[in-house]
């Protein structure tokens, strides 16, 4: 820089003239030197000229650059007994490990709310009580990065809520709660276990689909930075991820509150053109791994759609649930796209967030987007169709739908199999009903909103007050709405441990309301006794007590006589 940039002696015009020097650009060409304009020298060496005017600031009069003023790395050399001081100060916070990672991760965790800044106001103040120099920020925070693998922050996805129960029990509630700790600790070993070999056979395999499904949190529309959004009702996008794992591609079937449900029969319609697309491309056993969600994943809806597709599609089907509070799977990767690159995005309608979904990662395959207003199909059909009772299996026992942790069905059988644990050598069995046969065609499911009228009154208003662009406002305008409260439009959860059919219920209901009929009979039965009974006795006292006041004058007069 220095050879190439030469200071002359200004010959000066003018006497007021502030300027000495006139700084000469050259650029080496074979063996001479060529003067260019200060633009060109600036932009070939891709330099400012506020470093060029540095560089020759520091040259001398003799044509030497100053010596480097700036102190070297080393020595901010930490001493040996200052880093053993903040390593024993990090240690004594108590960590708790991740569930998810510890097979490929050690990191541990910090108590949620703590930060850096906090922990090292807390060393300095042990520093001054025990008469110590306290090290600098910088050393602390090197320290802490360098030397442990610890976060600020459990992820939620990580909590489990018995392991937390466990730990925060007593020495001698945990001697109460070892054996079923080590069932649950077992469940979930055996849970990933099994969800591992399934995913290396479809890796294997072309005929073979390990997948994995489950709801992502609600994608509220619209979203953007307005201050008005905090007050307001906002609609809600409904995205189900089912992630192949052998092909590591997800699948989003999304739709929106104005268009359906988020209940049984919408996520086993989602499900069942899964199955379909794949069993046209020639796979013949799928094996699905979803969380315990009753009134999303384990009921009579979803085996309803199981057997119909097995029988439509003559493939094999197994479903497996993973361990409470051990959930995590590979479509959290999935939603953790769609979230973060909808992070800067303002969103005004909910085929935003389709696109969004489509394009959320950025390396191939890319996700599948299926779009799932007019598309859902009649579910609840296949429920009462194809499944009966379904209250005792083949041995009589109780079926525990609660407690379920495997289904299998196959095409060649009108038998449900199911286990309890993961590691059951048989399979328990109940019978569908019989002889029934196979449904030719699923009905399309209308379209039910579930948008109240003051939630759609809050759309308006936004659209009113310009916070939602008008590009938008006829899509609002023409949202239909739902009669009833919001906790009306909502599907109820189905209950496990009862019959599913509407006769099935509607006899439960009935034999519960002729035993609630004759409770009550009884009581009044009872009731009409005692009064009976506190009648007769105030009667008979009432005779007693005239029987003695008619009595008391003869025996007076008696006396009299006797005397």
């Amino acid at each position: 820089m220095v050879r190439h940039v030469t200071k002359t002696q200004k010959k000066a015009k003018h006497i007021l003239s502030r300027k000495q020097f006139c700084k000469i650009y050259t650029l080496q060409r074979s063996d001479e030197k060529t003067r260019v304009c200060k633009q060109f020298f600036l932009d070939t060496l891709s330099v400012s000229g506020q470093f060029a005017a540095t560089c020759l600031q520091k040259v001398t009069s003799v044509g030497v650059m100053t010596p480097e003023l700036r102190k070297c790395p080393s020595s901010r050399k930490l001493p040996q007994d200052l880093k053993r001081s903040i390593m024993e100060h990090i240690r004594s916070f108590p960590t708790v490990p991740a569930h998810y990672c510890r097979k490929s991760s050690n990191k541990q965790y910090l108590p949620q709310g703590l930060t850096l800044s906090e922990m090292y106001r807390l060393y300095r103040k042990q520093c001054e009580e025990n008469h110590r120099e306290p090290a600098r920020y910088w050393a602390y925070r090197k320290v802490f990065r360098t030397s442990f693998n610890l976060g600020f922050f459990k992820p939620k996805k990580d909590q489990c809520d018995w392991c937390l129960k466990f730990e925060r029990s007593s020495s001698e509630d945990k001697l109460k709660m070892t054996e079923e700790n080590d069932l649950h600790l077992r469940s979930a070993k055996l849970s990933r276990e099994v969800k591992a070999l399934q995913k290396a056979l479809a890796v294997n395999s072309s005929s073979y689909c390990a997948a994995c499904y489950d709801m992502q949190q609600v994608l509220v529309t619209p979203r953007t930075n307005s201050s008005q959004l905090y007050y307001r009702r906002k609609l809600a996008t409904y995205n189900l991820t089912v992630f192949d794992m052998g092909m590591k591609k997800g699948h989003c079937f999304m739709w929106h509150e104005g268009q359906a449900k988020r209940g049984a029969a919408n996520i086993a319609s989602c499900v069942f053109k899964f199955i379909e697309e794949y069993s046209q491309n020639g796979v013949t056993q799928f094996s699905f791994f979803t969380d315990n969600c009753g009134g999303q994943n384990k009921n009579r809806t979803i085996v309803g759609m199981y057997i119909h597709a097995v029988r439509m599609f003559k493939v094999t089907i197994e479903h497996y649930y993973l361990e409470r509070g051990h959930t995590q799977n590979e479509g959290d990767s999935v939603h953790a796209n769609i979230e973060r690159a909808a992070k800067q995005a303002d969103i005004f309608s909910p085929m935003q967030w389709y696109a969004i979904a489509a394009t959320a990662k950025k390396t191939a395959p890319s996700y599948a987007l299926t779009e799932m207003g007019e598309k859902m199909l009649e579910m609840d059909g296949t429920r009462s169709h194809y499944c009966g009772s379904m209250i005792r299996d083949k041995d009589g026992q109780t079926v525990r739908w609660s407690k379920m942790r495997v289904m299998k069905f196959t095409p060649d059988s009108d038998i449900f199999f199911f286990k309890y644990q993961y590691d059951d050598l048989e399979f328990r069995q109940v019978e569908t009903k019989q002889p029934v046969a196979t449904l030719n065609e699923l009905r399309p499911m209308p379209m039910t909103s579930t948008v109240t009228e003051v939630k759609k009154k809050d759309l308006l208003w936004m659209c009113r007050e310009g916070i939602i662009p008008s590009d938008h406002h006829s899509f609002y305008n023409s949202i239909a709405t739902c009669t009833g409260s919001a906790d009306d439009a909502e599907d109820k959860e189905e209950n496990d441990e009862l019959p599913t059919t509407r006769r099935g219920l509607r006899a439960t209901r009935a034999s519960k309301d002729n035993e609630q009929a004759k409770h009550q009979q009884a009581d009044i039965e009872d009731t009409e006794d005692l009064v009976k009974q506190r009648k007769t006795g105030l009667r008979g006292r009432s005779r007693k007590s005239k029987e003695n006041k008619q009595a008391e004058p003869q025996t007076k007069r008696k006396r009299t006589l006797l005397d």
